[in-house]
């Protein structure tokens, strides 16, 4: 380890001794010489909850560490929710950079100073953070800008703390089972994989632009423009964004604007994010939204964005139906599907579980259910089932969390359940689509043709190995109900394969033995893919006890 990680190290074990936080220096399995010799040093505080003791220690490791507990205070799947209620305060407060260092930095990217650059530019910055500074300019054709400039050092001393941490939870994950089960090690990849590219200005210009291009046509959401000739890795020229922070509601009320409408607007337009551009903004806070005089939203600083897979879209849909038809079974289905877990879950008892929960919704009115309280407590049930959400996933939930508390805050009486039905309405809709339909059997055809060709031999491997060394499988009684249900469906898909193996065995020498139907071989094999899938999809469905329509 290099020196200056080594005294990263000490400062880590000095911070959590300070706060007596030694539980967690223990769970990171910090050097035990190193740990007895800052004890002895040290005298052990932690007066406090376990959250501001933890917030103080962020707080002194310094503007990483607290980026990085601003990200915990979201994920209650991985800390109790007094610990994520301290954690959401934490604050960066960074003090700003000389100038003549920022000035500096402009020089080696732009090649001229400031000075002679623009035709005005504020040497006090307009705000400070870990990573970079804003200042206020204005350029030569007399447009008001703003200029993000990297802080001096800022990509060493983040890289450094990020390689730490993860020296820290790579042992913790080795030694202690609690840190193996919570899942530390992904969510610590997923913090680097996002903090490391907002070091890079120029991911950022490219998402203010994909973000521009999205709402070109959206009058009331505006996106500042970039302004590449004055943009690099390091400095990045934008126009400056005027107008009253979304939550100034004294401002809001004295300049007349509607609220609530507002509400609606703001957080539809988080929402659609996700389930329509596959493609949000992953750090919604007041500070980043800026309401116009006409009532219209101007979004800012697109360094930590989110990005929505096929595969997280058909899950992030399956979660939506089966929570706002308040089905357990399907709702359970969908967890599973999208949840890690270090150990086999009790289906039954979860599924008995996120009932309650559903009953709970279903016994307030719409305006009363809170999304956020009700998505808070599915993850302290998925943490009490040893069940974890994926890195990819933790965004998604703090962006719905952020736009429910923006809404709630602009109208007491808005209602993000209510937002989320419409967009029900329209998955059911989009999977019902012929093209849709036509798409998932085309891919259930691929599973069933290949099941149907590879399936002989992975059958004769296994008998061959059950023949040589035998088998015992031991099932709990508890898993027995899902186990029967996936092997029906399994059968049903097998059978599927091989009707879909043997209609295109069939097929090819009947095609190939006409000449005139010879140009017709691969439409009729994509045809016969296309039949075995659509037969697969049928048996599958057709062995469900219950479907969302019913």
């Amino acid at each position: 380890m290099p020196n200056e990680d080594l005294d990263r190290y000490r400062r880590v074990a000095v911070a959590l001794t300070r706060h007596g936080l030694t539980r967690i220096a223990d769970l990171l399995g910090l050097d035990s010489g190193l740990l007895a010799e800052v004890r002895a040093k040290v005298q052990p505080g932690g007066v406090h909850s376990l959250g501001e003791d933890l917030a103080s220690t962020l707080e002194e490791l310094g503007p990483t560490y607290i980026k990085l507990g601003q990200l915990l205070s979201t994920r209650e799947d991985l800390v109790p929710p007094e610990v994520a209620a301290a954690l959401a305060r934490l604050q960066d407060h960074t003090p700003p950079a000389p100038y003549e260092e920022i000035r500096r930095t402009i020089v080696a990217e732009l090649g001229r100073p400031p000075e002679e650059l623009f035709a005005r530019f504020d040497e006090q910055p307009l705000a400070c953070a870990s990573i970079g500074q804003a200042h206020a300019a204005r350029m030569k054709g007399g447009d008001e800008v703003v200029v993000k400039v990297r802080r001096p050092g800022a990509v060493a001393q983040v890289k450094a703390d990020l390689r730490l941490m993860r020296h820290l939870v790579e042992e913790a994950d080795r030694s202690s089972a609690k840190a193996h089960q919570l899942g530390l090690l992904p969510f610590v990849e997923q913090f680097s994989a996002t903090t490391l590219d907002e070091l890079d200005y120029r991911k950022e210009a490219a998402n203010a632009r994909r973000f521009a291009d999205m709402y070109r046509d959206e009058p009331r959401i505006h996106i500042p423009r970039v302004h590449p000739r004055f943009s690099t890795g390091a400095v990045l020229t934008l126009d400056r964004v005027r107008g009253l922070r979304v939550d100034d509601i004294e401002g809001l009320d004295r300049h007349r604007v509607d609220r609530r409408r507002l509400a609606r607007l703001a957080a539809t337009t988080l929402v659609e994010m996700v389930v329509v551009h596959r493609f949000f903004h992953a750090d919604p806070h007041p500070g980043n939204l800026f309401v116009q005089d006409d009532g219209s939203i101007t979004l800012i600083d697109f360094g930590m964005v989110g990005r929505v897979t096929e595969g997280m879209a058909e899950q992030l849909d399956d979660l939506i139906l089966a929570f706002v038809a308040g089905d357990a079974e399907r709702l359970t289905d969908a967890v599973l599907e999208v949840a890690e877990s270090s150990q086999s879950p009790d289906r039954q008892s979860l599924e008995r579980s996120l009932g309650d929960l559903l009953d709970t919704v279903r016994s307030s009115s719409l305006a009363r259910v809170e999304v956020s309280r009700v998505g808070r407590r599915m993850l302290a049930l998925m943490r009490r089932h040893h069940l974890r959400l994926p890195g990819a996933f933790d965004l998604l939930a703090k962006l719905v969390f952020q736009a429910e508390g923006l809404g709630r805050r602009l109208d007491p009486d808005f209602s993000m359940i209510a937002l989320f039905q419409p967009y029900a309405q329209q998955i059911l809709e989009r999977r019902l689509d012929p093209r849709h339909v036509a798409r998932r059997a085309a891919r259930a055809g691929v599973d069933a043709a290949w099941l149907g060709v590879e399936g002989p031999a992975m059958l004769r491997r296994l008998l061959k190995q059950i023949a040589s060394d035998g088998m015992r499988v031991q099932v709990p009684v508890t898993e027995l109900e899902p186990l029967v249900g996936r092997a029906e469906r399994l059968g049903n898909r097998m059978v599927a394969g091989m009707l879909a193996a043997a209609v295109l065995q069939g097929m090819v020498p009947l095609v190939q033995g006409m000449p005139r139907l010879r140009r017709w071989t691969a439409p009729m094999l994509a045809l016969g893919v296309v039949a075995g899938g659509a037969l697969s999809g049928y048996l599958a469905v057709s062995s469900r006890p219950r479907r969302l329509e019913d």
